[in-house]
């Protein structure tokens, strides 16, 4: 009776027919070989940046409670008496929201620059499809430097001209990318989301001029005439920040594309829609700056 752990005896005549392995196993086993390292390495990366996570957010300073910091007198003994605290300033203090209007602003910039590839008529009047969206971002800019100042506005208008550079950079090697045989949508795509060298030249010069131009004048009349009467500071620099905006990109967008005429409609009816859109979300622009003004614990100024 054969045992049933027992592996079957072949013959040796058998084991020499074997063919032997052939090389694609071989690559295939080293394959597997390696995805299973680098699986390994990122699970314990993850695993230990989780864990300095968690030590880091029960970490107390050495006294046993927060703000309670040693103190060593002039004999080298030890007090845990409170710590005093430095006066806040732009630099020291610490923003909660600020990185959140940040990644709202980057966000909505994205997603005008991706809808003004597209032109749309309603009835005489021709706007692009960014118009949308794009007045937000003027919101957002101002609550930046309303609450936040010149600086650290002028730090997001850069970053946010960094994601739409990357962006349009992003988006050209796809479109240059040779498409898979499946792929049947390649002249859509490059119709959609393909780069148009000319368009990000007048978009990017565009947009900087004009969000740091919306947030200079801002600052500059608050500093001139103090803090009171906001909605001046908004549309007054709306006005300026959005006329050049929308006077650099169509006419370096659409000279020689379109008629003069066009571009001009083009144009004025892009910008007195923007300043409009400002002027008419100014009760929300006022409510959300008072908002992160007390978030942030920042005093509250005459409107």
């Amino acid at each position: 009776m054969k045992h049933p752990n027992r592996l079957p005896h072949y013959p040796q005549e058998a084991v020499h027919s074997i063919p032997p392995r052939p090389r694609h196993d071989l690559l295939l086993f080293l394959h597997c070989t390696v995805v299973q390292a680098l699986y390994w390495l990122a699970e314990r990366w993850a695993t230990g940046v989780l864990r300095a996570v968690d030590f880091l957010s029960r970490l107390r300073p050495c006294g046993g409670r927060a703000g309670h910091f040693p103190i060593y007198r002039e004999d080298n003994s030890m007090s845990t008496a409170p710590a005093a605290t430095p006066p806040l300033t732009d630099s020291t203090r610490h923003y909660r929201a600020y990185d959140i209007v940040a990644v709202f602003f980057v966000a909505f910039l994205l997603l005008s620059n991706i809808a003004a590839t597209k032109t749309i008529g309603i009835g005489p009047l021709i706007f692009d499809g960014g118009a949308i969206l794009f007045p937000l971002t003027y919101i957002l800019g101002d609550v930046l430097s309303e609450v936040y100042g010149f600086h650290k506005a002028r730090r997001v208008i850069i970053l946010g001209f960094a994601a739409s550079l990357l962006g349009s950079l992003t988006f050209w090697l796809v479109q240059i990318a040779p498409p898979a045989a499946e792929y049947e949508n390649q002249e859509a795509f490059a119709a959609v989301l393909g780069v148009v060298p000319r368009f990000v030249i007048a978009s990017m010069i565009g947009y900087l001029a004009g969000q740091l131009l919306n947030s200079w004048v801002l600052v500059r009349i608050k500093e001139r005439w103090g803090a009171q009467h906001l909605w001046a500071r908004l549309l007054g620099s709306t006005v300026v920040g959005e006329m050049a905006d929308t006077a650099l990109f169509c006419v370096i967008a659409w000279a020689g594309v379109m008629s003069w005429g066009s571009i001009a409609n083009l144009a004025i009816v892009g910008y007195f829609y923007k300043v409009a859109v400002e002027a008419i979300l100014l009760p929300v622009t006022y409510a959300v700056i008072r908002r992160v003004k007390k978030y942030e614990g920042v005093e509250e100024s005459a409107a």
